[in-house]
């Protein structure tokens, strides 16, 4: 016997259904994945699960990620699960050089700070995002905490060159990695 998962999505804040969210089952220890889109009325539904443990993952541009673990046993059903998503922050901005260009080359990454077994520090971080080339960034979906936003990259090319700098000192000039 087989069992099934399924519920709808709400907005934490409003309480009102969500239709556009994507909903993704993962079957922990298995290789894969099942997605389900959220109907008008914000219902999701998954059906013919083996028995096991999975991860439902919720995304969406306009809220946080959501992820929440599930133990299924044989032929069990859950019904009616209300996922109340958090509407997600962003941090944007314009990254220029002191003559108000945009690098050449750009990432961003932002660490999250908080605690974990009561000790303060780097949780975890987005992983790499690219600078559009006019300079321009974007967070992705931001639940609510405390950011360290780091930079690297390469210059442009200085607009006034010495000619008497060998070149790799003029590139080791335009390299950068701040927080």
């Amino acid at each position: 016997m087989r069992g099934s998962i399924s519920g709808c999505l709400l907005d934490g804040i409003s309480g009102e259904r969500l239709s556009s969210p994507e909903v993704m089952l993962y079957r922990i220890g298995v290789v894969g994945e099942t997605r389900a889109v959220s109907d008008e009325r914000g219902v999701f539904s998954f059906t013919d699960l083996p028995q096991g443990e999975y991860s439902l993952a919720v995304y969406d541009q306009r809220f946080a990620p959501h992820h929440e673990r599930i133990v299924l046993a044989e032929g069990e059903i859950l019904h009616n699960l209300q996922i109340s998503l958090t509407p997600a922050g962003f941090l944007s901005g314009r990254i220029l050089d002191e003559e108000g260009r945009p690098p050449q080359r750009c990432w961003f990454t932002l660490m999250r700070a908080g605690q974990r077994r009561g000790r303060s520090g780097y949780i975890d971080d987005s992983g790499d995002h690219q600078v559009s080339p006019d300079g321009s960034f974007s967070s992705p979906p931001l639940l609510p905490a405390r950011y360290c936003l780091r930079f690297a990259g390469i210059l442009q090319q200085p607009t006034m060159l010495n000619p008497s700098e060998p070149a790799y000192i003029l590139m080791q000039k335009r390299v950068f990695d701040f927080i």
